[in-house]
């Protein structure tokens, strides 16, 4: 699940707003290509 994470066994950290994008990538991105994404404002 976006925005909520699950620590022993209960979920914590509500995302109390919105997620505009999401990205999945099946593999680790570098610093840059993270910056790049970043840069572009996607």
């Amino acid at each position: 699940m976006i925005g909520r994470a699950k620590f022993g066994g209960n979920q914590v950290d509500y995302l109390d707003g919105t997620v505009d994008q999401v990205h999945l990538f099946d593999r680790a991105l570098t610093s840059t290509e993270v910056k790049t994404l970043d840069d572009s404002g996607r």
